[in-house]
């Protein structure tokens, strides 16, 4: 907690007023965007490695892409030195 928290709970508890209720409205609001910004980069991070993987999977194919074809040049080669 701030000081600045603190002092605006303990006067709200000595006399409730408007400004009290709106100060803590707005407390309980940082709260809420506080917890929504926890999520969102609970998300990113899960996005980033789920982006990490395809990257990865995605490079694992054109590596083996990449051979079929080297395989095959050779293979062609091979086979036009036969006829």
């Amino acid at each position: 907690m701030t000081v600045q928290y603190i002092n605006v709970y303990q006067n709200c508890q000595n006399q409730p007023s408007v400004h009290c209720i709106q100060a803590g409205d707005l407390q309980n609001a940082v709260v809420r965007l506080r917890s929504q910004l926890e999520q969102g980069e609970a998300k990113r991070q899960s996005l980033e490695y789920q982006l990490a993987l395809i990257q990865k999977d995605g490079r694992q194919n054109i590596d083996r892409l990449d051979q079929r074809e080297k395989e095959w040049k050779t293979s062609k080669k091979s086979l036009q030195g036969v006829s």
